[in-house]
């Protein structure tokens, strides 16, 4: 189950999704080496998350 926001990383956000992720799981801090573009991607479960 940990891995299921780092495979949809770079998705578009969804809040459904998200609040259902997030009722199944804690979050907690992984160290990846994430593509530059992928990064500067805006409405993304990760802009989302890093912009909060």
């Amino acid at each position: 189950m940990p891995h299921i926001l780092s495979l949809g990383l770079f998705q578009q956000y969804d809040e459904e999704k998200y609040q259902a992720l997030v009722d199944m799981t804690c979050f907690h801090k992984l160290s990846y080496k994430l593509n530059e573009d992928n990064i500067k991607r805006k409405g993304t479960y990760y802009s989302i998350l890093i912009n909060q």
